[in-house]
């Protein structure tokens, strides 16, 4: 009876200590998997943010943010590089905190290069609307500005005809029997009469030749028509 009772104790001492195999295994596939995942997480972020800091140089509002993030992305890889497994105490707990700094500053970044570019933005937006109002103005002042080259005065008028000819606005019979009432009233000319032959020979000398159906047409001389 005795030797029933002790095999019986020795068997259930053996499936307790399975047992508690058992448990010390799940307990250290859950550790290592929460530090695998918490490890996992912060290399995914930590390449992000390095991408992120290369791609935002110049594109930023504030370069402190940069500088800011530069720093949280050495923190995140130094806490890679600690040496253990997932039975080490408190490891999970830090690849968790190496991973909040690193993504507010990667989220500080982000914001910083949305500034500039809306500031961006809104500087080539005025620069547009200036150069439009710019232009509009010289328009207005172009449309403004009054035309020069059309002045009235005397003139003299030009008639096509014959083979071309020169009209003057007075017909000389007319200017010469003003002038013959001139001289009649002063009393001038050689016995009070006006020489119209005389006249018209002077006023050749200096005409421009006529054709003949000007000539006609203004002297009365139409000698030259056939």
């Amino acid at each position: 009876m005795l030797h029933d009772y002790g095999r019986a104790r020795a068997a259930l001492d053996n499936d307790s200590k399975a047992i508690n195999r058992a448990i010390a295994e799940v307990s250290a596939s859950r550790s290592a998997k929460r530090v695998k995942d918490a490890k996992d997480a912060l290399s995914n972020a930590d390449g992000s943010a390095k991408k992120l800091l290369a791609d935002s140089n110049g594109k930023v509002a504030d370069n402190g943010t940069r500088d800011a993030l530069s720093a949280a992305i050495d923190g995140a890889d130094n806490t890679l590089k600690t040496p253990g497994t997932g039975l080490k105490p408190g490891l999970a707990e830090a690849y968790t905190a190496a991973l909040k700094p690193l993504a507010g500053a990667s989220r500080q970044v982000e914001d910083s290069m949305k500034a500039k570019s809306d500031a961006d933005t809104k500087a080539a937006a005025d620069a547009a609307a200036a150069q439009s109002r710019a232009a509009a103005q010289s328009r207005q002042s172009y449309a403004q500005t009054p035309a020069y080259g059309n002045y009235g005065g005397g003139s003299r008028s030009y008639a096509s005809g014959g083979s071309g000819g020169y009209r003057q606005t007075a017909a000389p019979r007319q200017q010469a029997q003003t002038q013959t009432q001139t001289q009649a009233n002063n009393g001038g000319g050689q016995g009070g009469g006006f020489d119209w032959n005389a006249w018209v020979a002077e006023q050749n000398k200096h005409a421009i030749q006529l054709s003949p159906a000007d000539r006609c047409k203004v002297f009365g001389d139409c000698s030259g028509l056939q």
